[in-house]
């Protein structure tokens, strides 16, 4: 990464620790909310197979 593409030290997320939690509450939340979709798609997937498993080159 060049430096005029890095950010600010102040935006950057490795010195803003409060960012890092926020995301992973909002993953964690993410996951909980779509446990039954995800349940649901995993079954049916095990019943049925990977969908365009076909086209698949390998």
């Amino acid at each position: 990464m060049s430096q005029s593409d890095q950010l600010p030290e102040d935006r950057n997320v490795e010195h803003s620790p409060g960012i890092r939690s926020d995301q992973n509450d909002k993953v964690a939340r993410f996951k909980k909310e779509n446990a039954a979709a995800f349940s649901s798609l995993n079954a049916w997937v095990e019943e049925n197979g990977l969908p365009l498993a076909r086209y698949r080159p390998f």
